[in-house]
């Protein structure tokens, strides 16, 4: 999809650069006529590793951790939004090539692409001291989709500046094929969201195990809530959780839902979006599908020509 057509498609964001998150600035916070700069072109020989792969790292004290917490390097894809200025957590979001992490819309609506910026290979969040660093990068473009809101397509493409440098706690997740189904996988969330919907957020990243909810299931169990009998779940959305104590929570927002296939590689299930309270037995999660919205995303992600985003066995894809 162009430019044009995704401007044409919503014209909510015409005061934008298309569909840019920035803002032409004029003196006294008003907002002045520009014209749109054209991507910046990117090296084509930038490195990049196999997608999926988790290299962890033991440190001393390791056998102390709860059974939540991820080993350092555990979750190589992470990313981690932050706020400018305040350096004030916003969101997890998804590493998926040298130029772009994925996270949701709603965690990047109030925002210029100018007024945030994104981490990867942290662990221990706010810490400095860690074996091998983090890096911050400034947020080039955000690129919406232009059939975007609270309950479907809720997801962004965000265009770096600079390049990403992997590490062995610094790696991209793969991509799936398009309409790839999960329904029945055990799947894994991260980030350092709370533990429940009020309290404070985990220091150290966490990753728990969640199952990938067949939707007419995911459906009625959303009905039974506050949702009522009319609630219906849009096609670009799916559902994982609803096991107690085990879920995504509030701060995991934008994170990743991470598939393991049966090469051992991860693939990129679902972008997390919201959920009814947090942990409820026999109420899953919901998470923007990462393979409903591929035509977006994959049009906006740098690097197609080199990175290995489609993951396929044959044309069969297994899951553990």
């Amino acid at each position: 999809m162009s430019d044009e057509e995704i401007e044409a498609s919503n014209p909510a964001k015409k005061d934008q650069l298309g569909p840019f998150k920035t803002y032409c600035r004029v003196p006294f916070g008003g907002r002045g006529v520009c014209c749109r700069q054209p991507d910046p072109e990117w090296p084509a020989d930038t490195p990049v590793p196999r997608c999926g792969h988790s290299h962890h790292i033991r440190l001393p004290g390791d056998e102390d951790k709860h059974a939540r917490e991820t080993l350092f390097g555990e979750i190589p894809w992470q990313a981690t939004i932050f706020e400018k200025g305040t350096n004030r957590f916003i969101c997890g979001g998804t590493i998926v090539s040298a130029k772009n992490v994925l996270t949701s819309e709603h965690c990047t609506q109030k925002y210029h692409n100018t007024d945030i910026y994104v981490r990867v290979g942290d662990y221990i969040i706010h810490q400095e001291s860690e074996p091998l660093p983090h890096q911050d990068l400034d947020v080039y473009s955000i690129r919406t989709h232009p059939r975007t809101g609270a309950l479907f397509n809720d997801i962004v493409v965000m265009r770096l500046v600079g390049s990403i440098q992997f590490d062995a706690h610094v790696q991209p997740i793969c991509l799936p094929e398009q309409d790839q189904r999960f329904e029945g996988a055990r799947c894994i969330i991260s980030g350092w969201g709370k533990p429940a919907f009020v309290g404070n957020y985990s220091e150290r990243m966490e990753r728990v195990e969640v199952p990938v909810v067949n939707r007419d299931v995911c459906v009625q169990n959303l009905r039974d809530t506050h949702l009522g009998h009319f609630f219906r779940l849009d096609d670009s959305m799916l559902c994982a959780g609803g096991e107690k104590d085990a879920d995504a929570c509030r701060g995991d927002a934008g994170g990743p839902l991470a598939c393991r296939s049966a090469d051992g590689s991860y693939v990129l299930a679902g972008v997390a979006a919201w959920s009814v309270g947090c942990s409820r037995h026999g109420v899953p999660s919901v998470y923007t599908g990462v393979s409903r919205t591929l035509s977006f995303t994959s049009h906006y992600i740098t690097g197609a020509e080199y990175h290995p985003f489609y993951r396929s066995n044959n044309g069969v894809t297994q899951y553990y």
